[in-house]
Order: C-alpha cells, then sequence, then structure tokens
C-alpha cells in the first residue's frame, strides 16, 4: 500500500511540476528577476525554491547526499531567503528550469531505493505536515508545489 501512496504522490507532483514549468516557461529570463510591488520575491526565486524544497526534504533530511543542487541553493532559495541574498553565483532562471525536469526524473529513480529511509527527527513543515522519512516527504511534496503555483500564477499575472 505505501508503494502505491508513493507512486501516486508522485504522479501528482510530476503534473504540478510540469505545470508550474509550463508557466515559468512563458516568462523571460529578464521578467523572471523582476520582484512587483507588494510582493517581497520574484519568479527565479520561486523556481529554486520549489526545486529546493523538494529536494532538501526529500534527500538531505533523509540523510541522503542531495542530488541535482549544492549547499548554496539553501542560502539563495529556502525557506526565509530571498532575492536579497543572491549574488553573481545564483543559479540562472534557465538552469533552475532543466533542474526542475531533472529532479523530476532522479526522483522517479529513487523512488523506491529510498524509501525507507528516516529523517533523524521530525520535520514540521510549514504547510502544516510533520515529515519523519523520504516516503512522507515524497507523500507531501506536491502540496508545497501546489502552494507556490499560486504565487506564481500571481506573480505571472503582475508582469503581463
Amino acid at each position: 500500500m505505501e508503494k502505491e501512496l508513493r507512486e501516486h504522490a508522485f504522479s501528482n507532483l510530476v503534473f504540478i511540476r510540469y505545470k508550474n514549468i509550463s508557466l515559468l516557461e512563458s516568462i523571460s529570463q529578464e521578467q523572471s528577476l523582476l520582484i512587483p510591488d507588494k510582493f517581497s520575491n520574484n519568479l527565479l526565486w520561486q523556481a529554486g525554491h520549489i526545486l529546493t524544497t523538494q529536494i532538501s526534504l526529500i534527500y538531505r533530511r533523509s540523510n541522503i547526499v542531495m542530488p541535482i543542487i549544492d549547499e548554496k541553493y539553501l542560502g539563495y532559495f529556502a525557506k526565509g531567503s530571498s532575492p536579497a541574498n543572491f549574488d553573481s553565483e545564483t543559479p540562472t532562471f534557465e538552469r533552475l528550469l532543466t533542474e526542475l525536469k531533472e529532479s523530476i526524473t532522479v526522483l522517479e529513480k529513487d523512488l523506491h531505493f529510498y524509501a525507507d529511509k528516516q529523517y533523524d527527527e521530525p520535520a514540521h513543515v510549514s504547510f502544516g505536515m510533520t515529515l519523519n522519512s523520504f516516503h512522507d516527504a515524497v507523500l507531501a511534496i506536491g502540496y508545497h508545489e501546489t502552494y507556490h503555483m499560486q504565487a506564481i500564477n500571481l506573480l505571472i499575472k503582475e508582469l503581463k
């Protein structure tokens, strides 16, 4: 039953991820850097944040070496960060779009291989869940990404 739940959650994540990618691909690199009035971040940050949150919750918290991203991404895109943290080494919008796609491929490969990996301590995440494992994170990450889909839509609406 857990395997089926994970596969279902993964399918939902793929659907949501490609919706977000489609939205993000509708704007330019230049637009991705703009922060509209009344917003605290931009589309580059949104793209990096959904990628970084996925990999951090699924891999890093499970004590698995993070694929695709390195620790610097946490400083740029983790909860509590902002575009004010960006510097000359911040990944480009194009690179993040590629990595968003790549992270789905990597997760699909790892989905069952790491299914039993446990966190050292529970993670209480801002979208209201407590996660204890790789499995829990896979089940939950789609909720986080759906929340950010709304932010991405609102930012794009402001830019157009």
